[in-house]
């Protein structure tokens, strides 16, 4: 579609290469880790972490995170009693 565009009206077409790589980015991120004292992380994780983003939770990783969830939520009410404000 953009060949038509280009030249009918070339300053539509937009030219959009995608985003650069991100590695000073990276970088950064495994720099701020280091500093807070995650020594082990390194930009291949960074990288795995950000790629998991794109992908689908398994149903078996939704019944897990539910499973945290309620459990978290158990210990919280056992934790806090019931407050009354008179």
């Amino acid at each position: 579609m953009n060949a038509v565009w280009k030249k009918l009206w070339p300053e539509c077409v937009h030219n959009f290469k995608g985003f650069p790589e991100p590695t000073p980015v990276v970088r950064e991120i495994v720099n701020l880790a280091h500093t807070a004292g995650m020594d082990e992380v390194g930009e291949e994780d960074i990288v795995e972490l950000l790629a998991s983003h794109d992908e689908e939770l398994s149903n078996e990783d939704l019944m897990a995170i539910e499973q945290v969830r309620a459990l978290e939520e158990e210990t919280a009410e056992e934790d806090d009693p019931d407050r009354s404000f008179t």
